[in-house]
């Protein structure tokens, strides 16, 4: 299985060409850090040497992250994610090793540290989960996403944009919440308790992020309930909401709850969201829908062609 990548260029310098376009239309993933004196195709010895001076010595924190992830921890067949200046998304295969390329076109656009990828546009971001658009929230050039979900997603999309198998799935999993992102996942518990009978109070979103996601109201018993919702590999602990005056339900992706919960709190199954989710589909907005019916896609898919 691939890893994922997330690329992300800098805004350009004044008359000075534009990363994002100069990535794509020369199909290259990368980056800037240049050293002097200005020489191209510098052996890797030479550059780390020259980059450790120019900019590791001199506090640089980022520097060494970066290099070492396009040189080290990229792979060929791995694939990356890009946003386009314009807004559309591309995805790309990695297609060769590193290299210090520091023609002037190169150094003007700021994109030195590279590789050769084979750039596909995925559209915009209507096309591309949640759980890849939020990894372009930070600043760092190149970036992994983790999960089975995106790994299966973005090789099932690949295939699908260059109309070849190029990725096999006989052995692949992929989450359904591997594949939504944050807001998406909360979205969905709301309309689940929804239609268990609570009332979603909209002025409460994210009042108090740190506990709750938002707050509900049942209409019968005038009860309120706190809804949090976590993804990723971190349990929560149901013992914290113990003292909240009414109900709270929790939603761990993964499933991953630490400890007994109290009275009041109630863990929910991912299991139970997904069975609900594929129940429900004519409840949940076309953006759940949608990618709802891509993970049914790359499940069941055996071109691997998405539409």
């Amino acid at each position: 299985m691939p890893q994922i990548w997330r690329l992300q260029t800098k805004s350009p310098r004044l008359n000075e060409p534009d990363p994002s376009t100069f990535c794509i239309e020369n199909d290259l993933v990368g980056f800037g850090y240049p050293v002097d004196p200005a020489e191209d195709l510098l052996a890797w010895e030479i550059y780390y040497r020259r980059g450790l001076e120019t900019y590791h010595n001199k506090g640089h924190a980022e520097w060494q992250p970066a290099v070492d992830a396009i040189r080290k921890r990229m792979s060929v067949g791995d694939l990356c994610w890009a946003r386009h200046r314009s807004g559309k998304y591309y995805i790309g295969r990695v297609m060769g090793t590193w290299e210090y390329r520091n023609a002037p076109l190169n150094r003007q656009a700021g994109v030195v540290n590279t590789r050769f990828c084979d750039w596909q546009e995925a559209g915009d971001a209507f096309n591309v989960p949640n759980a890849i658009l939020n990894s372009f929230r930070n600043g760092t050039p190149l970036e992994r996403v983790e999960g089975d979900g995106v790994e299966a997603f973005s090789s099932f999309r690949f295939n699908g944009l260059a109309q070849r198998s190029v990725y096999e799935f006989s052995q692949r999993t992929c989450e359904l919440f591997s594949i939504l992102g944050p807001e998406e996942c909360e979205d969905l518990i709301g309309i689940y308790l929804q239609m268990q009978g609570y009332l979603l109070l909209p002025g409460t979103y994210k009042t108090d992020a740190n506990r709750f996601a938002f707050l509900l109201k049942h209409p019968a018993s005038g009860r309120h309930a706190a809804v949090q919702v976590c993804q990723g590999c971190d349990a929560i602990d149901p013992a914290v909401y113990e003292n909240f005056g009414g109900e709270v339900f929790l939603f761990q992706t993964n499933g991953l709850y630490a400890g007994e919960a109290p009275i009041n709190v109630k863990c929910l199954p991912p299991e139970e969201i997904q069975e609900f989710c594929l129940k429900n589909m004519e409840a949940l907005p076309a953006s759940l829908q949608r990618w709802i019916k891509v993970w049914q896609k790359v499940l069941g898919t055996e071109k691997n062609y998405l539409d």
